[in-house]
């Protein structure tokens, strides 16, 4: 039962909304995903090119759900990378 259990998880494919870029759709492998409340957020990643900053949400209204471009970006590209949640009062940083 495990190894059959072991196939399938191995085997999982997530299918969601296309993240579009500059009116293309891009495809991005290595990145990082999140949950806060209603939204994920995805973290840089690879595009075949390079690794990326570029930041992207997923929100979701009535079933419907699309990525959008963040205006904020890292400030170093990453992929293979780990994302989590941290409490504000542990992160040093202004808005600008």
């Amino acid at each position: 039962i495990q190894k059959a259990l072991k196939s399938k998880i191995k085997n999982f494919i997530f299918s969601g909304p296309q993240i579009i870029e500059s009116g293309a759709p891009v495809a991005l492998k290595s990145l990082s995903l999140i949950s806060l409340t209603d939204s994920v957020y995805a973290i840089g990643g690879h595009d075949g090119t390079g690794p990326r900053k570029s930041l992207f949400k997923m929100s979701c209204e009535s079933n419907a759900c699309e990525w959008t471009k963040m205006t904020q970006e890292l400030q170093v590209a990453r992929s293979l990378s780990v994302a989590m949640l941290i409490p504000n009062e542990l992160a040093k940083c202004s808005i600008k």
